[in-house]
């Protein structure tokens, strides 16, 4: 009975001492004037569902912070984008091409605190051209002269290196394709193909897993699993080179003791909170740390394809 009461009194102190290392980093951001924390995710998906998914980080944050959490939802990348620029966000996760945006434009507004490692502890992930099975398009280069629409303008995945890597097979999409457009997002693009409004479009992946389950996460995954598309009807034709995953970003003059505490509450996410992780972080493994030095060459990338 004396070991079975020992053994519990080591339970309660570990579990104890567990909860206070958590807590540690906590602080109370209007102690340093931040008298409330706005987190605001990219648009590209259903906003119930991303609701949903981001439920339990604001929960997370508001605890980290001790100050109220707006956890909002942008229609589309330039909401976040503009702002960041106009100091109205103050925490994003952000594609590295919508990063390089606001970095271009204001080398100060934003800064790279972390990124998402993948369930093999990659940092990467992919772009990924899909049509329809049936459409008659088996390779790159069956679709000249079909239609093709990119995603999001400021999306690294879903634009920018589509663009940057057609420049390099020599392909002017004006004059390739028979249509050209933008489709508004991931989501958008992959229903887009799905229902024939246009015949390709290319959206991001993990690269891991199966097609058929679409793949562990990313656009495709996320679109399947909200019952949008039945992917026996959708094919992959092309793939990219590995593109770095994108940034948890934080507006940059918020004060470094606030930016510390975010940074640390994502690190730890996945050993403090699995639960809220596999809902929101869908199929991550976590967080590790991040700078801009990560993001340099997508930055003189995106320079050299839009000129900012």
């Amino acid at each position: 009975m004396k070991a079975l009461i020992r053994i519990s009194t080591l339970a309660v102190t570990l579990v104890a001492a567990s909860a206070a290392s958590a807590e540690s980093y906590y602080i109370n951001a209007a102690d340093y004037g931040v008298t409330e924390f706005n987190f605001t995710a990219l648009g590209g998906e259903n906003v119930e569902d991303q609701n949903r998914r981001q439920e339990c980080l604001g929960v997370r944050l508001e605890k980290v912070l001790g100050v109220p959490v707006n956890m909002r939802t942008a229609a589309d990348y330039a909401g976040v984008l503009e702002g960041f620029l106009g100091g109205t966000v103050d925490m994003s996760e952000l594609g590295a091409s919508g990063y390089a945006r606001v970095f271009l434009t204001d080398s100060n507004a934003v800064e790279p605190m972390a990124v998402t490692k993948q369930m093999d502890g990659s940092t990467g992930y992919y772009s990924e051209i899909l049509v329809r099975a049936d459409s008659g398009i088996d390779s790159f280069a069956d679709l000249e002269g079909r239609s093709f629409y990119f995603g999001d303008p400021d999306s690294t995945s879903g634009t920018l290196v589509p663009t940057v890597s057609f420049r390099m097979m020599g392909i002017d999409p004006e004059e390739y394709f028979s249509e050209v457009g933008f489709s508004g997002g991931h989501e958008q693009s992959i229903v887009g193909v799905y229902n024939g409004d246009f015949d390709a479009s290319g959206t991001w992946i993990s690269g891991q897993g199966n097609f058929e389950d679409g793949y562990t996460r990313g656009g495709l995954r996320r679109t399947l699993d909200n019952g949008l598309i039945d992917i026996s009807e959708m094919k992959p034709i092309w793939r990219s080179d590995e593109i770095p995953e994108g940034p948890l970003t934080v507006r940059q003059a918020l004060p470094t003791e606030v930016k510390e505490a975010v940074r640390t509450s994502f690190l730890n996410f996945a050993e403090e909170d699995p639960d809220c992780m596999a809902i929101y972080g869908n199929e991550i493994s976590g967080y590790a740390r991040a700078d801009h030095s990560n993001y340099e060459f997508i930055v003189e990338m995106r320079r050299g394809a839009f000129g900012g």
